[in-house]
This record gives C-alpha cells, structure tokens and sequence, in this order.
C-alpha cells in the first residue's frame, strides 16, 4: 500500500479476500500509529511525545482524565492531519506506458515534504532486501 502506484489496487489485481485486504490496511494503520505518527523529541531532560502538528500528547504522567473533563478540553489527536490517510485519499500515481519503471523510494524521496513522517515509513519498508 506504500507503493505510489499501486496502493489497494495491487491487492485487487491480486484477487485477495476482503477480509485480507481489511487485515493489511488495519496492520498498516497501526504500524503508522504507533511507529511513525508519534515522534519523540527529545531536549534535555524533558523527553515529550509530538504527533505529526508538532502539538504534545496527553499522556497518563502530563494529565489526568479528570483535569481533561474539567477544561473542556477535546482530545488533541482527534482533529490532526494525517499523512497516511491523506495519501491513501490520493490517486495512485499513473504510469507513463506498462513498460515504464517506477522506482517508489524516488517517489517518496521526492515527497518527503508533503509527508515526512510518512516516508520515513515507506523508505524503511522499500529499502528491505527482497529474498532470492
């Protein structure tokens, strides 16, 4: 699904069961949330979690549920831009004729402004050693 130009479809074209389709976007999605999304800065001593605004996450130490409720406080991680979901919305990039190559680190390489904590992702996935 982090190949640009085949996203769900490759698994379409493959004929795979929705249910494993279902299966591989839910991994897929909890990979990005609890391995990318969040991204721990570090200055000092004071370590805090960020999600992909640059705002902190509320966390059991920082905050507690009754604090929360008294403010009227929304969760913070409810309204972010989501890179994964941002580029899962987009179309898939189309290739020039069948014989054209396509090389999806390039591509991500290329958009690492548009979604830097995405490609980081898809850079670390792309650059695993295939198995002869």
């Amino acid at each position: 699904m982090l190949h640009p130009a085949l996203k769900k479809n490759y698994f379409k074209k493959l004929k795979w069961p929705n249910s494993w389709r279902d299966k591989a976007l839910q991994l897929l999605r909890k990979t990005w949330r609890t391995k990318y999304r969040i991204v721990i800065q570090s200055s000092g001593d004071d370590e805090q979690a960020t999600v992909a605004t640059g705002s902190p996450v509320r966390n059991r130490y920082s905050d507690t549920l009754f604090n929360a409720a008294y403010t009227g406080d929304e969760d913070e991680n409810e309204d972010i831009d989501d890179e994964l979901e941002r580029y899962l919305d987009m179309p898939v990039v189309k290739l020039k004729d069948r014989t054209a190559t396509f090389n999806p680190l390039w591509w991500w390489y290329q958009n690492e402004e548009r979604y830097p904590r995405l490609s980081r992702m898809a850079r670390d996935y792309h650059s695993i050693p295939r198995k002869h």
